[in-house]
């Protein structure tokens, strides 16, 4: 085998490793929060934050932060779309959102030491940075994985592929309105229409999409791989 094959192929498994690596750690998150959780449930996958789950909900946003920062993908359009999500992960992960998670007030004071409510400069920096990410998210699905390189010729299991990848975009950009429209709800009503733990499941429904996306894009299924 030649050098050039050679590293050919290792920048490829490197490629594979990244993805599998994202989709894995996506998917295992809403339900790792669950299982070593202790208390009342939790509404929010942020208010994990705030709870005996606080530090596998960083360390997993960290990780997917920092994977996503050195992935570098196909052409400037990846690399773009990947740091920028990226960049929003550790941002969501580091600065958590106030009372708009369902969290005492006196939590928030004890956890950011904070005399006053907590800023919401903040929370809107944690929601923004989080939709940012989405959308991103979302880009990759539905535009960036069903693209076909190399040949141009799309295998039946391309095709399959593909199809998994804009079903998990669209449930990620549909899961992402829903909650937007009751954060809009709560802001200028004081009363939104998901239940504690359908904002859950919301949530954990956006992220397990994009798990499944990106473990799909790593060859994690023998099924669907060519």
């Amino acid at each position: 085998m030649s050098t050039s094959v050679r590293k050919n192929n290792e920048l490829i498994h490197s490629y594979l490793a990244l993805r599998k690596a994202v989709g894995w750690i996506a998917l295992a998150l809403p339900f790792v929060l669950i299982g070593f959780h202790s208390g009342k449930p939790l509404t929010s996958i942020s208010q994990s934050y705030y709870r005996d789950v606080d530090a596998i909900f960083i360390g997993f946003l960290c990780a997917i932060g920092v994977f996503l920062l050195f992935y570098r993908g196909y052409d400037g359009r990846d690399r773009a779309a990947s740091f920028v999500a990226g960049v929003c992960a550790i941002i969501v992960s580091q600065v958590p959102c106030g009372v708009e998670c369902r969290c005492p007030s006196p939590t928030i004071a004890e956890r950011w030491q904070w005399s006053d409510n907590y800023p919401f400069s903040f929370t809107a920096l944690h929601f923004g940075a989080a939709a940012v990410m989405f959308a991103a998210l979302a880009y990759f699905c539905l535009v960036l994985f069903p693209e076909t390189h190399k040949s141009g010729v799309k295998t039946h299991r391309k095709i399959l592929r593909n199809r998994v990848y804009r079903v998990c975009g669209i449930i990620i950009v549909i899961t992402m309105a829903i909650k937007a429209v009751d954060a809009a709800c709560e802001y200028f009503i004081q009363k939104g229409f998901l239940w504690d733990v359908g904002t859950y499941c919301v949530e954990a429904t956006m992220v397990i999409a994009f798990g499944v996306s990106w473990a799909v894009k790593g060859e994690s299924f023998p099924r669907l791989n060519d």
